[in-house]
């Protein structure tokens, strides 16, 4: 009877501490996030209003404009044919907002992988990395949204 109750109160703790540490996990998970999306963001914005500004060039006249007047917001508009993305983060949540095209919307998740580092999540869960791959997608989904 003894020995049922220590093997009880083993498994108990176990769980416990098996419980304990994945709360401690989500909670360095979510600060490593909330540390780096700002850096994300400011790095992504660059990055597409660097590349509306080489696409551009490619022309006589510009076919993107961008408003990044809201800190937390990128419109990327295209003229003729007639086509719009807006890129809103969303710190608190870990995810970015898209509306685009007549009037699709969608969303990547921003999170971290196995081993800690950060990535967005596409809308099939394929990790991108790199902002470079990040902003290429975006600027894909604006490009689609016009055929």
């Amino acid at each position: 009877m003894d020995e049922y109750a220590k093997d009880y109160a083993v498994r108990y703790k176990a769980r416990q501490e098996e419980k304990n540490s994945q709360i401690r996990l989500e909670i360095k998970r979510k600060q490593t996030l909330d540390t780096a999306i700002p850096g994300l963001w400011e790095q992504l914005r660059t990055w597409l209003i660097e590349m509306c500004a080489r696409i551009n060039a490619q022309f006589s006249e510009p076919i993107l404009s961008v408003n990044k007047s809201h800190p937390s917001q990128l419109a990327i508009e295209q003229k003729n044919p007639s086509s719009k993305l807006i890129i809103e983060i969303v710190p608190q949540e870990h995810r970015f907002h898209l509306a685009y095209g007549r009037g699709c919307s969608g969303t990547l998740n921003v999170d971290t992988d196995e081993a800690g580092v950060v990535c967005v999540l596409d809308e099939t869960g394929r990790r991108m990395y790199q902002i470079e791959e990040i902003g290429t997608k975006l600027m894909e989904m604006l490009e689609q949204s016009c055929a």
